[in-house]
């Protein structure tokens, strides 16, 4: 059974379990070596400075995710692989596709993660403390 549990400022266990569930959603079987980990954005989450949206977000404009799921790997693929890691589902039609490739085009990479990030989709889901998790188990066809 699926849990979701909000994140509890000052809560050292819920904190760590939130930051590990952010980086398995975002980076799935990736294992991020400790030296790759930005500790200064985990750092400012566990200060309070930030939320987890904002947590979120820093993770997925960093260099690390940017060089894994951006440069090395063709358009199409790392559009829906961010739609999956930032919203938890996979793009629902050509629509998304052509929007958000036209974002990225016009605006670049980072304004693509605040268009999902910022979204009303997101805001709904999992508001400002909630880390992203998947919500489709089956894909479309």
């Amino acid at each position: 059974m699926l849990q979701i549990e909000e994140f509890v400022p000052n809560d050292d266990d819920s904190l760590l379990i939130a930051i590990n569930a952010l980086y398995k959603n975002i980076f799935g079987n990736l294992y991020l070596m400790e030296s790759e980990r930005p500790i200064d954005i985990e750092r400012r989450l566990r200060n309070g400075d930030i939320t987890v949206r904002e947590f979120t977000r820093k993770i997925c404009k960093s260099t690390i995710y940017r060089n894994i799921y951006f440069n090395n790997m063709s358009h199409y693929k790392s559009i829906n692989l961010r739609y999956k890691h930032i919203l938890g589902r996979p793009i629902k039609s050509q629509n998304e596709m052509t929007q958000s490739s036209n974002i990225i085009n016009k605006l670049g990479y980072e304004a693509h993660i605040d268009f999902l990030i910022d979204s009303d989709e997101y805001n709904k889901v999992f508001g400002e403390d909630i880390v992203p998790y998947i919500r489709s188990w089956n894909s479309p066809i």
